[in-house]
């Protein structure tokens, strides 16, 4: 009986690690923010630089960046037609999906409204590209 009783019990953390892996066997890479909580950084699982930190009441949008002395910074993004949020809101209502696919299926809802923007790499001659997000 004690034999069992240590083997159950040397065998404890093992089962915790097994569950706490996804089932590619890898330990999770995503988190959720809290409930509630207005700010939330978001990823791709496929694309490192797709990492946005997002206003989850007022839809802003930044991007991870680095400087020219490749200091990392948020650079904010472009949200094209984005409604105009009271500074003092606090309603949770904007939400980023990110594609495991491929990077243009990258979409900001407004989910009061139903709303949706989609990230696009917008060119124009003799500029540097830019990434905003665009109504659908």
């Amino acid at each position: 009986m004690r034999l069992r009783c240590l083997m159950l019990f040397l065998s404890l953390p093992a089962l915790y690690a097994q569950d706490a892996q996804d089932e590619s066997g890898k330990y999770p890479t995503l988190t959720s923010a809290i409930p509630g909580a207005r700010f939330e950084i978001v990823q791709s699982s496929i694309i490192a630089r797709e990492t946005f930190k997002l206003d989850r009441v007022t839809g802003r949008v930044w991007q991870l960046a680095k400087n020219p002395k490749d200091v990392i910074l948020w650079e904010e993004t472009s949200v094209r037609s984005r409604p105009s949020i009271a500074p003092m809101a606090t309603s949770v209502r904007f939400q980023i999906f990110l594609s495991g696919i491929a990077a243009r299926y990258a979409f900001l809802i407004d989910s009061l409204t139903g709303n949706v923007w989609q990230l696009t790499r917008l060119t124009s001659e003799g500029e540097p590209d830019e990434l905003a997000w665009i109504p659908m």
